[in-house]
Order: structure tokens, then sequence, then C-alpha cells
């Protein structure tokens, strides 16, 4: 795919508006751990926003090597280093959220780039009616290890207007997304108690106090390599990550019929998730294992299988652009029977 642009493309900030008075429309929070030799790149692709009205953060989680002297190279008044100590990406966020000023905020990891049209077009359907709390765009993935090629992400919802029965059902936005920070401070931030997957955490969490808005483009492009979190700690990781579901329902019991039915499909994508993760690795053992308990958790094992046999075929040859584009298609013409249909689960 061709590379995003990079560098230059904002508008000049006007010498009457200094900007301690006057308060940018959108932070952009860009949590760093030791990656100088990525960060650059992450932050030419803020700074080519065709939408010029942002603050950029970096909140540097005690890094290491010359992260923050790389920041510093950067004299664009808009860009702010915030040095914290090594607490986590959950609390580098939240701080970076509470240095913001702007209305909304947007999270630019440190190793992933933008459309120069991500924050315009997130920032225009913010402010169109009806009001909503997050708007998420598709995601590319890319990865200079073929082998590391993921599928893409920012799927449109699984049951339009229900934001909170999709995140538990699939981590929809965690890709790329604009929030207002209100909802942030609702739900009080990230859990930094979490090591992993605290952003589809958050999502569930969100998604129970506010609406969810989805762009089809492809405004972002999510870099896949060996030192993301997930696969230095991968087995820990992906063995984990139906324990969001767990702090997800357990308030909720006693479940009515329609969560009951969302919890099977939660489970069993999640099951289904870490066993294709650990089938990439050829962990086989693992990676049946997880399938083994997506397929009891579906509720309806028949149905799960067939799911699983799409899955791995898509995971096998989706690194195909044609795969990849018909998989999108169809993925849209379900949504688009699920929106013809009355809302049901």
């Amino acid at each position: 795919m061709r590379p995003l642009p990079r560098g230059g493309r904002f508008a000049p900030v006007r010498a009457d508006e200094p900007s301690e008075i006057r308060a940018p429309r959108v932070t952009i929070v860009m949590p760093a751990y030791n990656r100088a030799d990525l960060i650059g790149e992450s932050i030419d692709s803020a700074l080519a926003q065709t939408f010029p009205d942002f603050e950029l953060i970096v909140a540097d989680d005690g890094s290491t090597d010359v992260t923050r002297e790389v920041v510093r190279r950067f004299r664009d008044p808009r860009v702010t280093l915030l040095e914290l100590p090594h607490r986590g990406m959950s609390a580098a966020m939240n701080a970076g959220v509470r240095a913001g000023r702007g209305a909304y905020y947007a999270r630019l990891d440190s190793d992933d780039l933008w459309h120069p049209d991500f924050l315009a077009a997130t920032v225009a359907a913010m402010e169109r009616p009806p009001r909503v709390g997050v708007v998420y765009t598709r995601a590319s993935t890319f990865a200079d290890d073929p082998r590391l090629r993921e599928p893409d992400r920012g799927l449109p919802l699984m049951f339009p207007d229900q934001p909170f029965e999709s995140m538990l059902v699939r981590d929809h936005a965690s890709a790329a997304a604009l929030v207002r920070v209100e909802c942030h401070q609702r739900v009080n931030g990230f859990d930094e108690t979490l090591q992993w997957w605290e952003d589809w955490d958050f999502w569930i969490r969100v998604s129970r106090h506010c609406a969810f808005r989805h762009i089809d483009r492809e405004l972002a492009r999510i870099r896949i390599h060996r030192s993301n979190t997930s696969r230095i700690d991968g087995v820990r990781a992906w063995a984990a990550r139906s324990q969001v579901l767990d702090r997800a329902f357990a308030p909720l019991a006693p479940l009515n019929g329609d969560l009951v039915r969302v919890r099977a499909l939660a489970y069993r994508n999640a099951y289904f998730d870490a066993g294709l993760h650990f089938w990439h690795r050829r962990l086989l053992k693992a990676a049946a294992r997880e399938f083994r308990r997506g397929l009891r958790a579906s509720g309806t094992p028949a149905t799960a299988a067939a799911r699983l046999a799409y899955l791995l075929l898509l995971h096998h040859f989706g690194r195909f652009p044609v795969v990849r584009e018909a998989h999108r298609t169809l993925s849209r013409a379900r949504q688009r029977r699920r929106r013809a249909a009355i809302p049901t689960i």
C-alpha cells in the first residue's frame, strides 16, 4: 500500500491567538515507550493533518532510549512532550488526556500512522447530529515482515445503534477513534491495573454511556511488529483475553435473553481470536485449546465450526488483496442486512 503522506500540510498558528489562551479543538495523545526508531514518522503523520486545530501531547512512559530527544527535535508549537515515570500505557494515556485542552481527543500510538484527512473526517462526523461520543474509522495493518500480517480493523458496529453489545462481541474501535473528553472522564479513563487489552476494556465501558459513529473509510494504518505488547507477552496476553469479558459481564448478572446470546458470541470470538494467534505462532496445542473453548462457549457448535473454518482460511490467505477485498465486501453486505432488519440480537 502506498505510504501515507508526510510532513507540513498545516496552517500556521496565528500570532494573535496564543496557544496558552485559545484551547485547540482536538488533543492528540501519543503514548510512547522506547520508540525512538518509529515515533518520528508517527509525529509526521499527525502534523500532516489537513485539520490544523489540534495539540499533540507525547506522553512518554519513562523511555530508556532516546525517544524524548527525538520528540524535542520537532519545533512545531503544537507538540508537547510530557515526561512521565514508567507506569504503563494506560497511565500514560490518562495523563495525556488530563494534560490536554481539547474537547475531543484521539490516540495515535507512536508506531502507527494517520491519513492526512483523519482528523478532518472524524471531527466533521463528531459534530454532525445526532450527538455521539465516539467516532471511529477503518484501519489497515502493515508489517515489514509479511509473516506478521493481521486482519484490518475498524469494522462497523455488529449490532447497529447498539455499541455496548457490539463492543462486547468485537473490539471495533481501538484502531483509530476520536473521543469526547467527557466520555473518557465518565468512565474514569483507562484502567491502569490492566496489563493487556486495556483499550478493549475502555471501549466496553464507554459504550454503555456514549453513542458511536463509524466512518467507512480507511484513515489509519496500524504497524504490526515483534515489539508490540501482545507479541512480547503473546501467550499470557492472549490467554487472558477472555478476562476482559469476565469483568464486563460480572456486574450485569443475571443476564436477559439478548445478553445471553451476546455473551455466547463474545466468548466465542475471544477464544477464537486467541486460538488464531497461537495457530499463527504454531503453538498448536494452545490453539486447539482455545478453539475448543470457543466452540463450547458459542452454544451452537456447528455454526461456530463453520465460522472457525472461514477465519482459518482468511488467516492463511488474507495476505492476498483480492481475499481481503472479498472479506470487506462480505462484511459490508452482512451489515446492510442487519440495518435493513428490525434491530434484534
